[in-house]
């Protein structure tokens, strides 16, 4: 519960210290927003005293030009005259437009009107052509009201315009004063957040560094006294090693430090060690690699190893001596690959036995059945196994097997799939040989067969094989079984036709004197 306790505070200071960082900067952002939003009203304001200012600067213009044409009547002050009330109409509009209370849209339109009246009284007065002294009496009388109420409400706008900056202005500094105490508040909440963060981790540290210096000497304890061949390697060298090294390789600890690691490794697996390394530089980690070492004592034991590179160059491995297993796994596999033969191979002749054929057959009947070509198969029985057994003895009887099979070898090609099926029965079948091949494959046989009985002047039997053929059909599937059946009827048959041959050659001519 304490250790939780010294973790999460922490923590919980540095998301408070978030916060109070987050509203520091969410105050500055409000006072620049606020300033800048005053700024803009003061501007404003500021802008619409000046039109104001304008407005009455162009009434004036507007009176003077008026009054110079009156008395000197020059056409040039009639243009500038409508320059300068085209003016002073545009700019009420706007005023208008931007009138900020309802006191200021009354004054405007009174402006407006009271323009109206100046221009219908100032038209009149450029119409008539009446004396200097009839001119100024007209302005006096007329003219002159309509003129004093025009500054009067400018006048008044101005004042109002004048307020309205004012009251701005104090509304601008309320803004940026009372932004400047948020944000100053944040501020000091950010702090005050901070050093009480500063303090926890300080304290959390210091934790962390005791828990870490106890978790260094149960791993060193571990790594003492580990079974398992553990190493932190580095540069080509062993930078540290535990005592399981020593019991297992027979070497020192100084010894083992003190060679590059590759020349413990047995030489035909030094480079794929050395892709290893070179791999690991990269980013990938030994899982299950295995290597030799050399003991002391001249021998290599086999190491499996589970390892990885540090950013830092450092490689951390972990590796167990498997000899024991790795030797027992050799004897299995040895141990299996003799049952395995033992359960598909003939012991007599080397050929495959029954099982055997009838897996190589079966799998090549699927894909005779997938490629629609027929399969031709052969029967052989070697002739007189039963005479030889009992004249000359079992002995005999098994070389005149292996002879026939050697003979049965030589006629068919590798590819061909030849099998004992037990006794004197043979079974071929030959992979690539079409129906037009029977006649010459079975008197290849029989030609072997001579062959064989010339080679010995006194024999100790005489070498006899029929053969049987028949073809598999694809278009019309059968079995393994019944084309063996059919393979060897055809077989006996051969073997009836040459026993009748030989009856009737063994018969004496009888012939009519």
């Amino acid at each position: 519960m304490t250790s939780r306790v010294w973790v999460r505070t922490p923590i919980a200071l540095f998301f408070a210290a978030c916060l109070a960082i987050g509203a520091v900067v969410v105050a500055a952002m409000t006072m620049r927003e606020a300033v800048r939003h005053s700024d803009e009203v003061v501007t404003e304001k500021a802008l619409s005293l000046g039109q104001v200012e304008r407005l009455r600067a162009l009434r004036e213009r507007v009176s003077r030009k008026v009054r110079s044409f009156l008395l000197l009547r020059d056409e040039r002050f009639l243009s500038e005259v409508a320059e300068a009330e085209l003016a002073f109409e545009e700019l009420l509009t706007e005023l208008k437009s931007g009138a900020g209370s309802a006191r200021q849209r009354q004054l405007v339109e009174h402006l407006a009107e009271r323009e109206q009246a100046r221009r219908r009284v100032t038209k009149q007065l450029i119409a008539a052509d009446t004396e200097a002294n009839t001119v100024a009496h007209i302005l006096e009388s007329d003219l002159q009201p309509i003129l004093d109420a025009m500054d009067g409400a400018i006048k008044e706008l101005v004042g109002l315009h004048q307020h309205e900056v004012e009251k701005a202005r104090r509304e601008s500094a309320a803004t940026f004063a009372n932004a400047t105490i948020a944000l100053g508040a944040a501020a000091l909440a950010a702090l005050l957040v901070a050093a009480l963060t500063s303090l926890a981790l300080g304290k959390t540290l210091r934790r962390i560094e005791g828990r870490a210096a106890r978790l260094e000497r149960e791993r060193n304890r571990f790594f003492e006294i580990s079974l398992d061949l553990v190493c932190i390697a580095g540069d080509g060298y062993f930078k540290q090693l535990n005592p399981a090294f020593e019991a297992v390789l027979g070497f020192t600890r100084e010894e083992l430090l003190g060679q590059p690691f590759l020349d413990f490794v047995h030489p035909d697996d030094r480079e794929k060690t050395i892709d290893l390394v070179s791999r690991m530089t990269q980013g990938e980690s030994a899982t299950d690699f295995e290597n030799r070492y050399r003991c002391k004592n001249g021998e290599y034991k086999w190491l499996s190893w589970h390892a990885t590179q540090e950013p830092n160059g450092a490689i951390y491995a972990l590796g167990r001596d498997v000899s024991e297993k790795k030797a027992a796994a050799a004897r299995l596999a040895a141990l299996n690959e003799e049952l395995r033969i033992m359960a598909v191979i003939d012991e007599l002749t080397g050929l495959n036995n029954r099982r055997g054929f009838n897996l190589l057959a079966e799998q090549h009947l699927k894909h005779v059945q997938r490629t629609q070509e027929p399969a031709l198969f052969f029967f052989a029985d070697l002739d007189g196994l039963k005479q030889i057994n009992d004249k000359q003895g079992h002995d005999a009887g098994d070389a005149a097997i292996r002879e026939a099979a050697k003979v049965l070898t030589a006629a068919f090609r590798s590819a061909d799939i030849l099998a004992r099926l037990g006794g004197d029965e043979f079974v071929i079948l030959a992979t690539n040989a079409t129906v037009e091949n029977t006649a010459s494959i079975v008197g290849r046989v029989q030609e072997l067969v001579a062959e064989y009985n010339a080679s010995k002047p006194t024999p100790a039997f005489v070498l006899a094989i029929s053969v049987g053929s028949t073809t598999y059909d694809p278009a019309h599937p059968e079995s393994l079984e019944d084309v063996l059946k059919r393979a060897d009827q055809m077989m006996y048959e051969q073997k009836a036709r040459r026993k009748a041959a030989a009856r009737r050659a063994a018969e004496p001519s009888a012939r009519p004197n």
